[in-house]
């Protein structure tokens, strides 16, 4: 498969007037957001090859090139969770030691008191959009996610470029995005779920729609499918739980969906069957994964006809995604088993 940058620079080419990224009022075409990729990137570079970024920034179309930008120029980016304690960050910060610490407000620039430190607006190099074209190595280090820490210290998971290119090569057909689809991006920026929504809708000629209303999302997002005619939702499971809750006040109209996909938490029964009652012909994809892993590594296709084969409690985890490897291992002091994850595409 062609390198991801490749092809979300192809739909730019080929199909320039459609929507690449809804941000709130602004609709952004692939012609403009490929031009402001090459805005960043020009600016990037000149910090030399390889650049590494930090950033800590809302879901908007100026994150999403900044994302695409530095991988545009080989480097390695890394997202600071927006509701972390300002010491967190800069423990990341100091571990990650990046070029480039970029921000949306001059307040944080102070906040982090570093010269690295840089407004996303600042970042753009005025009237530079010449493409920069280099040569990608596989085994580079394209992102570095921090985990939650809830079973131990929080570590930097890296993952590199031909696992991200692996795992779209089965992600862009399964999820068959197309112009027609709008695809909802709810996950913070440093949660790697975003990295699914990303590029597997900008390679795929889709929309994205940037969920960054924090208040909508977790609280209204059956309200935010209806609005903005949403067709392919990806989130938590928990999300669901909202969704319930909004129903006993309005009944949202799910039309638009054709697919849904979870991850990060165990999908339940009463989730999928909440779901299938407002959608019959709905489709659920179930997935699992560690961030160590790249994004997720198994999943179930879930139809109404068919799901209680796949449930007790919760739903199925379901089996390896191509190029992935699992085994179950029986351990002594558990009734169950313990999943063991292995090749090439682990961080």
């Amino acid at each position: 498969m062609e390198d991801f940058i490749g092809l979300i620079k192809s739909n730019a080419k080929n199909y320039p007037d459609r929507i690449a990224v809804i941000d709130g009022a602004r609709k952004i075409n692939y012609g403009d957001f490929i031009a402001h990729v090459n805005s960043i990137s020009n600016q990037l570079v000149k910090c030399g090859s390889n650049p590494k970024v930090v950033f800590d920034l809302k879901q908007s179309v100026e994150a999403y090139a900044l994302i695409v930008a530095v991988l545009n120029v080989g480097g390695t980016y890394c997202p600071l969770n927006p509701e972390a304690p300002l010491e967190r960050k800069k423990q990341i910060v100091t571990e990650f030691a990046p070029d480039y610490i970029v921000v949306d407000s001059d307040e944080k620039v102070l906040e982090l008191k570093s010269e690295k430190a840089i407004t996303i607006s600042n970042l753009y190099s005025v009237g530079s959009t010449s493409e920069i074209r280099i040569d990608y190595n596989g085994e580079d280090i394209i992102y570095v996610i921090y985990t939650s820490g809830s079973t131990g210290i929080s570590k930097g998971v890296q993952i590199c470029r031909k696992a991200l290119n692996k795992f779209l090569e089965w992600s862009i057909p399964t999820y068959g995005a197309t112009e027609n689809d709008v695809w909802g991006q709810f996950s913070f920026l440093s949660f790697d779920l975003s990295v699914v929504d990303i590029f597997t809708c900008l390679c795929s000629g889709a929309t994205l729609y940037a969920m960054n209303d924090v208040v909508a999302k977790k609280y209204r997002p059956a309200g935010e499918i209806e609005k903005e005619k949403i067709t392919v939702w990806h989130s938590i499971p928990s999300a669901v739980e909202f969704m319930i809750k909004n129903e006993k006040s309005k009944a949202y109209d799910f039309s638009s969906l054709r697919l849904m996909s979870f991850c990060g938490e165990t999908l339940q029964k009463h989730h999928v069957e909440f779901l299938f009652g407002k959608k019959n012909d709905l489709t659920v994809f179930n997935t699992y994964g560690p961030t160590e892993g790249t994004l997720f590594c198994t999943w179930q296709e879930l139809k109404s006809s068919n799901y209680l084969e796949y449930c007790q409690h919760s739903m199925s985890i379901g089996k390896a995604i191509t190029g992935w490897n699992l085994k179950l291992n029986s351990v002594e002091e558990f009734e169950g088993k313990e999943i063991v994850l292995y090749g090439e595409f682990i961080g």
